[in-house]
């Protein structure tokens, strides 16, 4: 019995494995939720910073409402950063369509 090839068996694996989904295959709805987690989580971990920070020092609301606009912040930046690499990854999708395209068209002028 012959064993197969090592190119036999990485094409198995690579026709096992998931495709890569782009940013121009991913939902609109999915980056709104991502974003709308960000801004929540970051406002959530100021709030109960700032709360068990009052507890602890015993001055209430100064440090929850610190925390509340300290977590607002972090989640805007969050939401920042996470809309900068979606726009780098289209750019990326983008330049890439444009290669093909131009490949494309080359291939049927020379026929």
């Amino acid at each position: 019995m012959e064993l197969p090839s090592l190119d036999e068996l990485n094409n198995k694996i690579k026709a096992q494995q998931p495709k890569k989904i782009t940013a121009l295959e991913r939902s609109d709805s999915g980056r709104a939720m991502r974003y709308g987690v960000d801004l929540l989580s970051g406002v959530a971990v100021g709030f109960v910073a700032g709360f068990y920070l009052d507890r602890w020092l015993e001055t209430k609301p100064i440090f929850m409402l610190i925390g509340i606009i300290l977590g607002m912040g972090a989640g805007f930046l969050n939401v920042f950063r996470a809309n900068q690499r979606y726009i780098a990854e289209l750019e990326a999708d983008e330049e890439k369509v444009h290669f093909v395209k131009e490949k494309l068209d080359n291939q049927t002028k020379k026929q």
